[in-house]
């Protein structure tokens, strides 16, 4: 798969991508390990090891995204990492390989979900030759649900013949000594029954569900309500406390949207402060492509059109403008973005001017010469003319910090004065 070919999308949309991929994945690996049995979703380990098969495909992608070996927009990298994350944590798909020291993280988690798994198995084991063992106590004394099993037995179309042979000799009184399914101590009729049971789950019947038993004849209803309320009370408690947390988690997320707006002291709200920071991390995220970087500049700009979040934008640009190790496309992406906008008040270019004023102490030259240009340029988008001695500034390897924190005072006497006239 090349993925140069990829769509290119947003990197909220590629995680839940490999959050729905990595879910069907990780399902499938659970099954795959403790096999198709109902009552293994009833027991906590099985979730465990579900949702921790889950997380494995989002940490991998946010990882190979940190180390440039995939892009977080690139839709075919998420396909492929929540699909086949296996594969890159062991030997790389197409082209995709997890780091060493990741990859030495794998094998003991894979030891562990075996272990887990294991133990998965050994109850559903222990469940179901207890299961096997109240049926047989039940039917094996009833000549009439004897029959029901029996018939029920003979109606499996893809019994191997020669479990029906042996079925047939059992119940015709020949070679009860000899079943392999029971102690000999047992009476002969719960041995045949054991061994019938055997026979049925060789062949997949799906006879450990005890409604398929009641429908069929072989238990009563009152046989069948004990064994729904045997079978289903770990799952009872088990699926009230996970309803329990899926409705704490509800509660508290619509609590949070209600609670996110501005609140009326005019603190941002949660949901718009981390559209800002997700976006200013955009923005200033090194090897993004140039259409993710275009997105990002576009909603950057929206919310510096919005009065709730314009405060809280323009801050962290300023914040972004002072980081050393910004490139300098990053740093002309972000002063675009105060040139940019129409309309705007004396107020607003007054903020816009003091977004910038720190930044004409940056250690690189190239970044204090933009950031002056800058300035200059919104005064005169207001209206005014900065004196020479302000507006002919130039930034240079010598420039001293007394010198620049002269400068910085005069832009910001400057502004007030302008704001101050009619």
């Amino acid at each position: 798969m090349d993925m140069a070919m990829s769509p290119d999308l947003p990197a909220w949309v590629c995680y839940l991508v490999v959050f729905l991929f990595g879910g069907f994945a990780a399902y499938i690996q659970v099954r795959r390990r403790i096999g198709k049995a109902p009552f293994a979703w009833l027991m906590p380990d099985t979730w465990t090891l579900l949702l921790v098969y889950w997380l494995v495909p989002l940490v991998l992608f946010w990882l190979l995204d940190r180390l440039g070996a995939v892009a977080d927009t690139s839709f075919f990298a998420a396909v492929l990492v929540g699909v086949g994350y296996e594969r890159i944590m062991t030997s790389g798909l197409n082209g995709i390989s997890a780091p060493g020291d990741v990859t030495s993280v794998w094998q003991p988690w894979v030891a562990y979900a075996d272990r887990i798994s294991a133990q998965i198995r050994e109850r559903l084991q222990q469940r179901q030759d207890a299961f096997e063992r109240r049926i047989a106590a039940l039917v094996a004394g009833n000549d009439q649900r004897h029959g029901a099993l029996d018939e029920w037995m003979h109606a499996i179309v893809d019994l191997p013949p020669a479990l029906v042979g042996a079925y047939d000799t059992l119940k015709a009184g020949q070679g009860a000594q000899g079943d392999p399914g029971q102690a000999p101590a047992l009476p002969p009729r719960t041995r045949e029954l054991r061994l019938a049971l055997l026979q049925l789950k060789m062949v997949g019947a799906r006879f450990n569900r005890p409604g398929e038993l009641f429908h069929r004849g072989v238990i009563g209803p009152m046989d069948y309500a004990r064994e729904l309320l045997r079978g289903g009370w770990q799952g009872f408690w088990f699926a009230l406390r996970g309803y329990m947390l899926i409705v704490v988690i509800a509660t508290g997320t619509v609590l949070a949207l209600q609670y996110s707006g501005r609140q009326n002291d005019g603190a941002v709200g949660s949901i718009d402060r981390a559209r800002v920071h997700y976006n200013m991390w955009r923005l200033a995220k090194p090897g993004i492509s140039a259409r993710d970087l275009s997105r990002a500049q576009s909603n950057t700009a929206d919310l510096l059109s919005e009065k709730a979040t314009r405060a809280l934008t323009l801050h962290e640009t300023g914040e972004r403008l002072l980081r050393p190790d910004l490139p300098m496309d990053r740093v002309d992406a972000l002063l675009g973005l105060l040139m940019r906008r129409e309309a705007e008040s004396p107020r607003d270019l007054r903020e816009s001017a003091a977004t910038l004023w720190p930044a004409l102490a940056h250690p690189n030259v190239d970044v204090r010469r933009r950031v002056q240009a800058s300035l200059v340029y919104l005064a005169r988008r207001g209206g005014g003319d900065p004196p020479a001695e302000i507006r002919e500034w130039a930034a240079s390897e010598n420039n001293t910090p007394v010198e620049t924190a002269a400068l910085v005072a005069a832009w910001r006497l400057w502004w007030n004065d302008a704001a101050a006239r009619p």
